[in-house]
């Protein structure tokens, strides 16, 4: 299996872009949902005449939609980061391989230059 960081990239950015539709489609559901709601109630009961019924429950139902959509949101984005957290990870783990033919690996003269005793212990 091979490691493809646009993957991440791709999946981040959808992650993104769902949490940011996700509150206003949550507060327009539960607006109208409970708006729909409260308007039954009030035809079934006759509580109340007129458009003030469905419109508290209009602005109850706007306010609970964007309360859950903000958690939701929130638990998304914070998934998005934790991919863009691996992809950071995994850049700054992995090794480029610079293997020999012969299975030894390759050393370049800096690397060398590290590893060997300073010149006034010779």
């Amino acid at each position: 299996m091979d490691y493809k960081e646009e993957i991440i990239d791709q999946m981040a950015d959808r992650l993104y872009s769902q949490a940011s539709t996700l509150v206003l489609s949550s507060m327009f559901v539960g607006s109208f949902g409970s708006a729909i709601i409260f308007g039954a109630i009030q035809y079934s009961t006759g509580i109340a005449s007129g458009p003030c019924f469905p419109l508290v429950g209009l602005v109850v139902g706007g306010i609970a939609g964007y309360s859950l959509g903000q958690s939701r949101a929130l638990a998304l984005r914070f998934q998005a980061q934790q991919a863009l957290l691996m992809r950071e990870i995994e850049r700054n783990t992995r090794r480029p391989s610079r293997a020999l033919p012969d299975g030894r690996e390759a050393f370049d003269g800096e690397q060398v230059r590290r590893m060997s005793p300073p010149e006034d212990w010779r």
